[in-house]
């Protein structure tokens, strides 16, 4: 923030619209008594954005105060960038132990009625359960984050596939994984006016490790070979590939 403070200053210059004399000729007495009365107005204004930045920046930088006076906070995310699905949403519930770290409970989930991975595939569903313990150390805002993620991944087969199913099998037409790994993240997040807190993670990064469940029924009841590699590609993908997410926005309360 200081060198958004500092940037500010630097061009206040060029913003300003410059105050030129009048291009009537003037005595040389006259021009040095009104010289001085518009240089003392330019340092007049410049000095009041500089009060206005540096009180605005004084509310953001009281985030670490308000961390270390507030226990507890609730937060909705939403993370337009995201892999698999993008276009997340979902709620965060935390506690703060001091002004240097919190830890938190986060649920994301994002649906895509979309042919993505494979043709005629009805629809998508992943959802992500983070125990994250966020690290501010000696920082106002800026933190690192890491933890252990759970990973719900299921997909309802569209009706070209369903009917590759050799006989009734309900259990065929949805497919899904779930799995275990961790999550690193950085970001920003700040508590204005004591409560009220917006946050940006610019970053982060969502890994499965292990499959603890993989339903594929439908690879053992298809008849359609094509079909059931398609099936079979798409769960490897969502059992192992990395959940990248950028910029995922929060608003919240801290009390």
């Amino acid at each position: 923030m200081r060198i958004l403070y500092f940037i500010f200053f630097l061009l206040f210059p060029l913003i300003a619209p410059a105050q030129t004399p009048v291009s009537e000729p003037v005595a040389e007495t006259q021009t040095e008594s009104v010289t001085p009365s518009a240089q003392e107005e330019k340092e007049a204004e410049r000095s009041q954005l500089e009060k206005i930045a540096s009180s605005t920046l004084g509310i953001l930088d009281e985030s670490r105060v308000n961390r270390q006076e507030n226990k507890y906070f609730v937060i909705g995310d939403y993370a337009p960038f995201d892999l698999l699905i993008p276009s997340k949403w979902g709620v965060t519930a935390g506690i703060n132990q001091g002004a240097q770290k919190s830890w938190e409970l986060e649920f994301m989930q994002g649906s895509l009625a979309l042919p993505f991975f494979v043709d005629d595939l009805g629809k998508m569903t992943e959802r992500r359960i983070s125990l994250i313990r966020r690290s501010y150390g000696n920082n106002n805002s800026f933190h690192w984050s890491y933890g252990i993620t759970y990973f719900s991944f299921n997909a309802q087969l569209g009706n070209e596939f369903i009917d590759a199913i050799s006989g009734s099998y309900p259990d065929a037409e949805v497919v899904g994984i779930e799995a275990w790994g961790f999550n690193l993240a950085f970001g920003n997040r700040w508590t204005i006016k004591k409560n009220f807190t917006i946050g940006v993670d610019w970053f982060s990064w969502a890994q499965p490790i292990h499959v603890s469940k993989r339903d594929d029924d439908y690879i053992n009841y298809a008849t359609n070979n094509e079909y059931k590699d398609e099936v079979n590609t798409t769960l490897d993908i969502a059992s192992y590939f990395p959940r990248f997410t950028l910029a995922k926005i929060q608003l919240g309360w801290m009390f």
